[in-house]
């Protein structure tokens, strides 16, 4: 009895001898497989393993167990996501997502792991039953239970709702139809504000979390574990504490980094489980344009940061990318927020003279970026860095 959602598994370590066996038997005798020399030419360390070897692990699965002998495998899409090299432990699993009682045709989710934590294979597949075949195909309901999770609607989580940015932020996404998430920590007069703004101009009931990034927000954590979030815009703002190089205090830059990183770590650790079982998800965040060009004088805490940040932006985009996950990071000039209101007015007029556009930024500028790259046509940008200058 085969049920919707089972899943059947088989694993092998691919050694020397099987792809020097499956080099002789295909007559594929490209030297990456076989000469560590040669695939060091190409960029491999390692002898690299014909994907066929894969492909054999799927048919093995299929005559023997779904849907067992007299099988027809009909027909195979596959995405190469990484390497699979000498030495590596493989194992392929076939998921039953669909079966169609009148063709007597069934639908397979493949995916292939290395190590247990890299994916290497994702695709699909389509098998004929045999008219003989004694296994029953069980259906529930015609489709694949899923998780209740996946019931609820689609949330998008920013961080930093009360400022000025987040703010924009949120009603860009609710004019365009989305449902936001909002978390403030100590103006809640302006959060409130928001949601009324909204729900009056969209029709849209946005939900608001008191969260401190700088205090103990385990409880929240779940809370925010138990939405639907398939995008995060971390756009909280803590306020530049200028640094003077000759009298460093560490613990400045430690809290900088528990409000800018440590906060999107614990954040990304209970959203992600969502994302990537359903395949799509946008993680987006805040930077500045000071990374590019010349940065101010103190800011050396806030810009170590940032920088972290970009470097956890970019890794994020080749881990989770083959998950339908992007990862990006927008990075704004001197924009008019709450962040730039000690900087005297002169200065800020003297920098819209030189800006091309003869302005500073706006939040509905960010904004603007923000919502494009949350979008499924965004989905070929990903580990970029967005700078909103103006030119």
């Amino acid at each position: 009895m085969i049920k919707i959602g089972k899943k059947f598994s088989t694993s092998v370590i691919i050694s020397r001898n099987v792809i020097d066996e499956f080099s002789k038997f295909s007559g594929d005798y490209n030297p990456i497989h076989l000469d560590e020399k040669e695939a060091k030419k190409y960029g491999f360390n390692k002898p690299v393993a014909h994907g066929a070897i894969i492909l054999s692990m799927i048919s093995k699965l299929i005559g023997n167990e779904i849907p067992g002998p007299g099988a027809l495998w009909l027909s195979q899409d596959i995405n190469w996501l990484n390497p699979v090299f000498v030495d590596d432990r493989i194992e392929v699993t076939l998921k039953v997502i669909h079966f169609s009682k009148i063709h007597k045709i069934i639908t397979l989710e493949t995916t292939a792991f290395k190590d247990n934590k890299i994916q290497v294979m994702r695709g699909e597949a389509k098998v004929k039953i045999s008219n003989v075949s004694k296994k029953k195909i069980v259906v529930v309901n015609k489709v694949e239970k899923k998780p209740i999770a996946n019931k609820k609607k689609t949330q998008i989580l920013i961080t930093g709702g009360s400022g000025k940015l987040g703010w924009a932020i949120a009603e860009k996404l609710s004019k365009e139809g989305m449902n936001v998430v909002i978390t403030y920590n100590k103006n809640k007069k302006n959060v409130l504000s928001l949601k009324k703004s909204i729900n009056r101009k969209y029709k849209k009931n946005i939900e608001i979390i008191k969260l401190n990034l700088l205090g103990d927000y385990k409880k929240e954590l779940v809370k925010i574990s138990k939405l639907n979030i398939q995008g995060f815009i971390h756009c909280a703002i803590n306020k530049i504490v200028e640094i003077n190089p000759k009298d460093i205090d560490p613990d400045i830059f430690y809290k900088d980094w528990l409000f800018s990183c440590q906060s999107i770590l614990k954040i990304c650790k209970v959203i992600l489980p969502n994302m990537i079982e359903k395949k799509f998800g946008r993680l987006i965040f805040l930077g500045t344009s000071a990374m590019d060009n010349d940065s101010p004088k103190g800011w050396s805490s806030y810009l170590m940061n940032k920088h972290a940040l970009w470097g956890l932006t970019k890794s994020f985009s080749k881990e989770l990318g083959p998950d339908g996950i992007t990862s990006n990071m927008v990075s704004p000039s001197l924009i008019l927020s709450d962040l730039t209101q000690d900087i005297p007015e002169r200065v800020k007029e003297l920098m819209a003279i030189k800006n091309p556009l003869g302005r500073l930024a706006t939040p509905e500028d960010v904004a603007n970026t923000v919502y494009f790259l949350t979008k499924k046509e965004a989905e070929y940008i990903n580990g970029q860095n967005l700078f909103i200058t103006g030119g």
